[in-house]
């Protein structure tokens, strides 16, 4: 009578040892990797990148025309293709944006490829380059949601005497539409391991 006891005991409890173990292998939300085109300094030379994941293939590339005695120049560059070609049925082909001039920040290919593991958001998180010794605070977000392509500016601020800092991101072709909920929220956990990886991003 008692073995029977334990046994059904055991027989109850194994429904809940399952739900305990599919919670512990639960899948984040987002794939994300690190990823860097290998040019640390505009005068490098350009740049370029490209990530293989399901069956697409995720290009970027920004050139840096050369300037003598002047500001940086970059102009980013960002499309997906199969089988390594630009692919007719996928939307917008090549998607750019207009040069980015400036003294000391350019345009960069370092950051993290992300896509959602059950849903349709893929794309890159950038974080410019600068002429100083401290991390940078801006950066480009490119986005393919299975239809469209769009790119986001974000920036990064916090004050000297604060320990936590928050982001603004808004379009990033100079109409300045804030980022949408449902896409700010879709990246949060991106944007998290960003601002810890980075120490809080210093201002530059």
């Amino acid at each position: 009578m008692r073995m029977k006891l334990l046994w059904l005991l055991f027989i109850a409890a194994l429904p809940m040892v399952a739900v305990h173990g599919q919670a512990s292998n639960e899948k984040a939300a987002l794939h994300i990797q690190k990823c860097h085109s290998g040019i640390g300094y505009p005068t490098e030379g350009d740049e370029s990148l490209d990530v293989k994941y399901a069956g697409l293939e995720y290009h970027l590339r920004i050139l840096h025309p050369k300037v003598v005695g002047g500001p940086h120049f970059s102009t980013p560059f960002f499309w997906i293709s199969k089988a390594g070609e630009i692919e007719g049925d996928l939307p917008d082909g090549v998607f750019t944006l207009k040069t980015h001039i400036g003294g000391l920040s350019w345009h960069a290919i370092r950051g993290y490829f992300f896509a959602e593991n059950e849903g349709t958001l893929r794309g890159f998180f950038l974080e410019d380059g600068f002429d100083n010794a401290d991390n940078g605070s801006s950066g480009l977000i490119f986005v393919f949601d299975g239809k469209e392509s769009t790119a986001w500016r974000w920036n990064y601020d916090r004050a000297p005497s604060k320990s936590k800092g928050s982001y603004r991101i808004a379009s990033a072709d100079g109409l300045a539409n804030p980022i949408p909920p449902h896409l700010l929220k879709a990246l949060a956990p991106l944007l998290n391991l960003a601002e810890k990886e980075a120490d809080a991003w210093p201002r530059p």
